[in-house]
């Protein structure tokens, strides 16, 4: 079990290699997601990879694609889903997380070898392990690209809510310009903290923030449940944000000062509307990750 946390600055140094080593099979399962991942966080591209979801999918007489379906018909493990959607950053790891972490890839070279041998016994030639491998290769051909900030982009918020609520009623002045505040301000701090825009704070919680325009943090924190962490965090920045906008129709670059200002008081702001989104339109999709260092090597990622 790697902690790829703690062994980021080096994870590209170990596994980049391996991992593009064509003579060397990477079994996953259900890797769609995974392979982007890889390329965000770490700058890892996957060749030969062996996607055992896809192998499922070819084989007719399964009931299921899933991971839990395999392990249970080739394993006999139920598998407990209970953790998926868990904080995994935490630390220290409790061990039940890190046996759940575990649990599944215990069985999934043994569930790969088993699979295998049903597809070549299939009697259907279209069903073939060289017909996987050519799925799992458009798989790898996934690429990670970085979603550029668009100013213009908190609208695509409301017109969502207000279709899937299938309401034609939409924001007042002031609150879209409090909404687009706020929009600016998530961007920024998800960039600034290097998390996803959806755990600094919610379309719908962002929506519902601007829309009632808090301005304690007590009715602030009362109006999401549960409230974001880095809401709670910086409630009193997200309320100087809302009071700025709701203030100053001019105020379109509130919610990226106002980040700025409490990550970064000491570091130059660019002032421009137009430079800071040339800036954000630009940025790289390794922009959070650095090469490892000569004095990184003790530091081997040891897997088990």
């Amino acid at each position: 079990l790697i902690d790829a946390i703690a062994l980021r600055k080096v994870m590209n140094h170990h596994l980049a290699a391996i991992f593009a080593n064509p003579d060397i099979v990477k079994v996953m399962h259900g890797a769609d997601s995974d392979i982007p991942w890889l390329q965000r966080d770490f700058g890892i591209y996957v060749v030969n990879l062996f996607d055992t979801g896809r192998a499922a999918r070819a084989l007719p007489h399964f009931s299921s694609a899933g991971l839990a379906y395999l392990l249970g018909r080739y394993a006999g493990v139920e598998a407990d889903k209970k953790h998926q959607l868990s904080d995994w950053r935490q630390r220290p790891l409790p061990d039940e997380m890190a046996a759940y972490a575990t649990s599944d890839t215990v069985y999934l070279l043994d569930s790969y070898d088993r699979i295998k041998l049903d597809l070549k016994s299939h009697s259907d030639p279209r069903v073939s392990i060289i017909s996987v491998l050519d799925d799992s290769k458009k798989v790898c051909l996934i690429r990670y690209d970085k979603e550029p900030f668009r100013p213009s982009g908190y609208k695509s918020i409301i017109s969502s809510k207000r279709n899937k609520r299938k309401r034609s009623s939409s924001l007042d002045p002031k609150n879209e310009r409090v909404l687009r505040a706020l929009y600016d301000w998530r961007d920024t701090m998800a960039r600034e903290l290097d998390e996803s825009l959806h755990y600094v704070c919610p379309n719908t919680a962002l929506v519902r923030i601007a829309t009632m325009c808090p301005r304690t943090v007590g009715a602030l924190q009362g109006l999401v449940n549960p409230c974001p962490p880095l809401v709670v965090r910086y409630s009193d920045e997200v309320l100087r944000v809302i009071k700025t906008a709701s203030a100053e129709p001019n105020s379109q670059n509130a919610g990226a000062i106002a980040a700025h200002s409490v990550l970064s008081p000491k570091r130059p702001i660019a002032s421009s509307p137009e430079k800071i989104s040339q800036l954000r339109a630009s940025a790289s999709p390794f922009a959070f990750f650095r090469p490892a260092e000569e004095s990184d090597n003790g530091g081997a990622a040891q897997g088990g």
